[in-house]
């Protein structure tokens, strides 16, 4: 089954950047059908779907500005499946469905929380600081997306076409930079409605969680169950967040 954006979905991702370079008198089928990787390689000489991708893009060379161009005009893959990452046994790792999420760590905050709970005076000094990691991860999430991922677009009146005018000004202009962009965030705007690369692969989580980790435990080392009830906070807000990910990239 083709999964492809509707298009109140498709005009909402023009509204708020989630597309690079997009010009306003193109008919909405431009941007909503299955994606011939043959002709895409050969008009825009960016990627080709048949091939792993993620090696594609650290041997090409590309410049930072035509990277962040191509990467942010949406290709659907055919039959609405996943284009080939690693192509290798890591392939695996690299999806995930949006429910595995819920069902791994839901658990460990459910349990940490009563853990925390049961350390502390009260339920509401608990439920205190659970509810400041879980504002605390809005602020990192929020915080990251605006400083490595984010981009602002203006429409030229004249040629009817969303130039950026900030674009990941972090981004560093190298293979490096440009190849774990791709990995960590890029894929998703290139392949928007890849089902399962809409919510992060739980080995990447963990070694991304880590230095979170160690930071909130650090900062609270006076009292082991205050720690655990702001990451427990902070895991159910990432929980949250990726469900609400999914859900509005297929409900519009």
């Amino acid at each position: 089954m083709s999964m492809l954006p509707g298009k109140p979905g498709l005009w909402t991702w023009k509204g708020n950047s989630a597309l690079g370079e997009v010009n306003s008198s193109e008919p909405i089928s431009a941007w909503t059908q299955e994606t011939d990787p043959n002709a895409d390689y050969k008009i825009h000489k960016f990627l080709d779907l048949n091939k792993p991708l993620l090696m594609q893009v650290w041997n090409a060379g590309f410049t930072k500005a035509f990277y962040l161009e191509q990467v942010h005009r949406p290709r659907y893959y055919l039959n609405g499946g996943s284009a080939p990452l690693f192509g290798n046994f890591l392939e695996p790792l690299s999806k995930t469905a949006w429910y595995v999420i819920p069902i791994i760590w839901l658990p460990p905050v459910a349990y940490g929380s009563l853990l925390a709970y049961q350390g502390l005076p009260s339920f509401l000094q608990s439920a205190a600081y659970w509810l400041i990691g879980l504002a605390l991860w809005t602020l990192v999430e929020y915080g990251l997306h605006r400083a490595c991922h984010a981009h602002q677009c203006a429409l030229d009146s004249s040629t009817k076409i969303c130039r950026m005018l900030t674009s990941h000004r972090y981004l560093p202009d190298n293979r490096v930079g440009i190849t774990a962009h791709f990995l960590l965030h890029g894929i998703h705007h290139y392949l928007p409605m890849d089902k399962y690369r809409l919510a992060m692969p739980p080995v990447l989580f963990v070694a991304l969680a880590t230095p979170f980790y160690k930071l909130v435990y650090t900062v609270f080392f006076y009292n082991w169950y205050i720690a655990t009830a702001v990451f427990c906070g902070g895991i159910f807000g990432y929980v949250c967040y990726e469900l609400t990910h999914y859900l509005l990239h297929y409900k519009t």
